[in-house]
């Protein structure tokens, strides 16, 4: 459903972002006791982020959503806990199911909407817009979505997005928008706009937490996570930021835009010691003076390779390590 091939277990910037969801849930926890959540997401074939969830967070229910049946196979094949329930269903069949249906408001539900297919983009944020419009306050709900703006084709790539996009490209729309760092931004306005005129019937408010933008393999992918209260009033917004102290934590965001960027550097064991030795620090050039202590960068060239130094001084305590095991 999400690249359901890919070894994502194995991808840095994405699994940091994944242990970084982790951090942030612990904290929206502070609010509400997340424990007693559904978790409902897409496994893929080694259901990573469902491990560690339960492992973290002590979930024990759980629904894992796959429309490529092998690939459902596969992961019941890899991983079948008892808490664990595999179905072979899209998302949008899974929002009309009975299921859904008779325990909607019964209990709440941290929701990962994984997406891969730039070219699904529309459908994926109406899906998104209805989970929203039938959520209950204190839902969690966590989007992600291609950020590659080389998949639009044709000449003009105006054209290209809107048509793509339909009624929720944003307005006054210029190619400028479009290019690669500006790409970010411009498809959050659009997740914003999915959200118009949801809470017209019912007071909810989808209040975004956290976002971030990461390259995984050839594409960049943009994640945002929000929280569902019941109203979007100063003082229901400040209750929940106070209870979760929130703005403690350096990667929240609860604007509309900027994305903080993953975008950390292959390393060796030896290097990650050496590194880790010296932070965190305080200084103001992290990435030269890291590089300083290895008297090497990791990346093509030595700008490159700062920047990544100075990512991994940002991100290192949610750095994962990789290595090879004889099974």
């Amino acid at each position: 459903m999400s690249g359901g091939s890919s070894p994502y277990h194995l991808r840095l910037n994405k699994s940091i972002e994944r242990n970084l969801f982790i951090d942030l849930l612990k904290i929206v926890s502070r609010h509400t006791n997340i424990s007693d959540y559904w978790y409902v997401g897409f496994a893929g074939p080694f259901s990573e982020d469902f491990k560690l969830i339960h492992s973290a967070l002590r979930i024990t229910k759980m629904k894992s959503l796959e429309i490529d049946e092998n690939v459902f196979r596969r992961q019941k094949f890899n991983y079948s806990p008892s808490f664990i329930e595999y179905y072979n269903k899209s998302f949008k069949s899974f929002l009309e199911d009975e299921f859904y249906q008779s325990h909607k408001g019964e209990a709440n539900a941290i929701t990962w909407l994984d997406y891969a297919d730039a070219k699904q983009t529309l459908p994926q944020l109406q899906e998104f817009r209805e989970l929203v419009a039938n959520s209950s306050p204190n839902d969690v709900i966590k989007i992600t979505l291609n950020a590659n703006p080389a998949t639009l084709k044709g000449p003009d790539k105006v054209a290209s997005f809107k048509s793509r996009m339909s009624r929720f490209s944003p307005v006054n729309l210029v190619e400028e928008n479009l290019l690669a760092a500006n790409f970010p931004n411009t498809l959050m306005k659009c997740i914003k706009l999915s959200l118009d005129g949801i809470a017209s019937g019912r007071k909810i408010h989808f209040h975004p937490v956290a976002s971030f933008i990461y390259q995984d393999t050839n594409n960049k992918m943009l994640t945002v996570t929000g929280i569902v209260l019941n109203n979007n009033d100063a003082e229901t917004i400040s209750a929940f930021e106070k209870n979760t102290r929130l703005a403690h934590w350096k990667f929240h965001n609860t604007s509309w835009e900027n994305p903080r960027a993953i975008r950390v550097p292959s390393l060796s064991i030896k290097e990650r010691i050496e590194l880790d030795s010296h932070l965190p620090c305080d200084d103001k050039n992290r990435g030269l003076f890291l590089k300083s202590t290895l008297n090497f960068h990791p990346e093509e060239t030595e700008d490159a390779g700062i920047a990544a130094l100075e990512n991994y001084a940002e991100y290192y305590r949610s750095y994962s390590l990789f290595t090879k095991i004889v099974v």
